[in-house]
């Protein structure tokens, strides 16, 4: 009986060891990714130096430079900022400002010159804006002192996104990257009871992402088309107003 129970323990065990083994080599991918990365960083810095510091500021003002408050007040976008490296600001060169809306309705693209660490914009192309657009706008930097392309955002009348494009690329990257280990992991070998279970819950996790896509995809892929659709009609209907004469 002792027998038994052992050979049955160790059969179990080749059956789950494909699995764990997964996952280690998924950890053991995430810690050299992780690492890569960081040596990546730190000969950047050894070979370049400390990376610059870009201050960016962007508000509307009327036709004399002064900020404006009110909404109903003639105005215009105003760009300015700073930038400097090792508490000294770059000599020249250029700063190309790419200005939009959320709404994908509008956007610009403008270079413009760096003088002693300084440079700004009132260009004509952006006074289409309204003090009331979510507005976004971003500063690149384009020096012969520098090796890179530094660059800095913000947002005018709406909160930053919480994950940037470049994390979104990474975590979408990692995501697809474990789903094609599990999927080969799943579907491919020899049969086992482990790679039955698995294979059911994965497609059990493909079946409810597709339904739920439809739901989620007006909330993620097209937030600012939703709200735009929000506040505009959906039709005009004419009609008479009163009882006939």
């Amino acid at each position: 009986m002792a027998a038994d129970e052992t050979t049955l323990s160790i059969e179990r065990v080749k059956e789950e060891s494909p699995w764990v083994g997964v996952i280690v080599l998924v950890v053991f991918l995430l810690v050299l990714w992780g690492i890569g990365r960081g040596l990546v960083a730190w000969v950047r810095e050894y070979r370049n130096g400390p990376p610059p510091v870009i201050a960016l500021s962007a508000y509307f003002a009327d036709d004399s430079g002064n900020p404006v408050t009110k909404e109903d007040t003639p105005s215009h976008l105003k760009i300015v900022g700073q930038i400097s490296r090792t508490s000294k600001a770059l000599a020249d060169g250029k700063v190309r400002l790419t200005v939009g809306t959320l709404d994908q309705a509008f956007q610009q693209t403008i270079i413009v010159d760096l003088k002693d660490g300084n440079f700004g914009s009132e260009d004509a192309a952006l006074r289409k804006l309204d003090p009331g657009d979510q507005i976004y706008v971003k500063a690149e930097v384009l020096s012969a002192e520098l090796s890179e392309t530094p660059s800095e955002e913000l947002y005018l009348n709406t909160k930053p996104p919480k994950i940037t494009s470049d994390t979104l690329w990474e975590i979408v990257i990692g995501f697809l990257v474990v789903v094609f280990m599990v999927f080969f992991y799943a579907f491919t070998g020899k049969k086992t009871p482990l790679k039955n279970r698995t294979a059911i819950i994965f497609s059990y996790c493909v079946i409810g992402i597709f339904l739920i896509l439809p739901l989620l995809a007006p909330v993620l892929l097209v937030p600012n088309d939703r709200r735009g659709m929000i506040a505009k009609p959906v039709g005009l209907v004419l009609t008479r107003i009163g009882s006939p004469q």
